[in-house]
């Protein structure tokens, strides 16, 4: 079995902090956008996880979390939600979308304090999720 530093990196967070991701049905979707919900210790954050890989099919919950820990990273590096919508590709116009963005901006910098270093991370890196190797591949086969 290949272990890869990243995935070693992200299963011990997810054991350390009791990591859980669910994907509730009961939530409407925005712009195809799927909703998640992400529990990282004693706090959830509803996210909203674009998913152009498909990979919310997969059975592996690393994946899932990998995913909702990007989307979160997104919004970190965003300037703004219009630059966040940019990022994106999905229209500003919708009110759910406006709402979630600040409210994640709101509980971002309580959960980077669960972070090494107070550091927002997915543990893959962008171009091995982009394009499907290393790290992100492994996950992907399983």
């Amino acid at each position: 079995m290949a272990r890869y530093p990243e995935i070693e990196a992200l299963e011990q967070f997810v054991n350390e902090h009791t990591v859980k991701i669910s994907f509730p049905s009961e939530v409407p979707s925005e712009y195809d956008l799927t909703p998640s919900l992400l529990s990282i210790q004693d706090t959830t954050v509803l996210g909203y996880i674009q998913d152009e890989y498909n990979d919310i099919q997969s059975e592996d919950p690393r994946v899932h979390i990998v995913l909702a820990l990007r989307e979160l990273e997104i919004i970190e590096e965003s300037t703004d939600y219009l630059h966040w919508c940019t990022m994106m590709g999905i229209s500003s116009a919708s009110e759910v979308l406006r709402s979630y963005y600040q409210e994640t901006v709101h509980i971002i910098p309580k959960l980077k304090s669960y972070f090494d270093h107070k550091q927002l991370t997915s543990f893959i890196s962008d171009l091995d999720f982009q394009l499907s190797s290393g790290a992100m591949q492994y996950l992907r086969r399983l």
